[in-house]
């Protein structure tokens, strides 16, 4: 039997230039023009936005927008569930596939890290609290649990792709659409809800596959 490579996805910019995927903070210094013509792709509530440049992302030690951050989901499955819920789609957008195992084995990314993304329970809203920079780890770093580290063993025998929504993605989509049929205008969060994973390093993208959704 022909195994399925293990992979995650990461959203092409329209004009992409350069040989390799960066986090945030890279691209806004390398690339500050690339950035700002696809900024609306990255924008945010201010809450969110500061936790995005304050936060220690725990088992990698980095911020969150200091790390590459990719989806365990098909982008194609995400707009089907916008369309179903009454959620806009917008126009066709392009993904890197990136396979995991080309991830451990490039020199480039220095470590990887496996977030579930579960419902947001007081505890882990204040381990994001603590978590925040500004505390320098006087409160130690919180929530480690839910950000395990992606090597060969956990590759091997835990990680997976997803092939739908999870419940907590799939009711917020629910919410955003009753708001849309009401008449609203709420702020959706795409990946609200969905394992993440964070590279730290860059990722070539030499002979990647490029999807196309819509």
């Amino acid at each position: 039997m022909t195994q399925i490579p293990k992979v995650v996805y990461h959203w092409k910019v329209k004009d992409f230039r350069g040989s390799s995927i960066v986090d945030l903070h890279t691209l806004t210094k390398r690339a500050p023009e690339l950035f700002a013509g696809n900024q609306a792709k990255y924008d945010t509530s201010t809450l969110r936005k500061h936790m995005l440049t304050n936060n220690i992302v725990p088992n990698l030690g980095c911020l969150w927008n200091g790390a590459v951050q990719t989806s365990t989901i098909h982008p194609q499955a995400i707009v089907d569930a916008k369309r179903r819920h009454g959620i806009p789609v917008g126009e066709i957008t392009e993904y890197f596939v990136i396979p995991v195992q080309r991830l451990l084995n490039d020199p480039d990314v220095k470590k990887m890290a496996h977030w579930n993304f579960p419902a947001m329970t007081p505890v882990r809203k204040l381990g994001f609290l603590f978590n925040m920079q500004q505390f320098g780890g006087f409160f130690g770093t919180w929530n480690v649990d839910d950000w395990p580290v992606l090597d060969q063993h956990y590759l091997d025998t835990t990680f997976e792709n997803l092939s739908e929504l999870t419940p907590f993605a799939e009711e917020s989509y629910k919410e955003w659409g009753e708001s849309y049929a009401r008449g609203e205008t709420p702020q959706v969060l795409t990946y609200q809800g969905l394992p993440h994973v964070f590279v730290l390093g860059e990722i070539n993208i030499d002979g990647l596959d490029v999807i196309k959704v819509q």
